[in-house]
């Protein structure tokens, strides 16, 4: 027996895995194809990995993600979806994608507050190449209408422990306005 398909072609997957791209500046304002502007494409390149950063970015793959063990790095998931009938058969609604960027503590010698500092710094970057391409065009293809709200979580510690790794952390969750569909 075939599963059914979702009615909405633009599923969390979908958004997310269009959002990664945008988010490393990789598709700038109009789906025009831009250059990596992050701190996650700079410590790539520098320990010998994807120059675009997108080797630090995961997509609802914690465990992957802390197998990887690398470092900063971002992890892209859902969190909120709410869809309103327009009409009869129409749909349309917005989805809350959320970007948690993380780094290890301890492992380097910098303090706390400039590690702090670094992940807010590049979460502005991330936040601002979303502002620029908030449809997530890419190629032509528009992957939402619009993000209309950005909510930083707040400095104070964010720290997450799994085994031997701790990592601090810090969240920007997005609300995007998603495509209309029919049911």
């Amino acid at each position: 027996m075939p599963l059914r398909t979702p009615n909405n072609p633009t599923t969390d997957v979908v958004i997310l895995t269009a959002l990664a791209p945008v988010a490393l500046g990789l598709w700038s304002a109009g789906g025009v194809a831009g250059s990596a502007n992050t701190q996650l494409a700079v410590a790539s390149a520098a320990q010998g990995g994807v120059t675009t950063g997108a080797d630090r970015v995961y997509i609802q793959t914690e465990y992957q993600m802390i197998v990887a063990n690398l470092f900063p790095c971002v992890l892209l998931s859902g969190a909120q979806q709410a869809t309103v009938r327009q009409s009869w058969r129409a749909y349309d609604g917005q989805f809350v994608a959320n970007v948690d960027y993380f780094d290890e503590w301890p492992a380097s010698a910098t303090t706390y507050d400039a590690k702090r500092a670094a992940i807010a710094a590049d979460l502005e970057r991330i936040k601002a190449n979303i502002e620029s391409n908030d449809s997530l065009t890419q190629n032509g293809q528009y992957y939402t209408i619009s993000a209309l709200r950005f909510t930083l979580s707040p400095y104070e510690g964010m720290l997450k422990s799994y085994d031997a790794i701790t990592l601090v952390y810090r969240r920007l969750a997005v609300v995007f306005n998603v495509l209309p569909y029919d049911a």
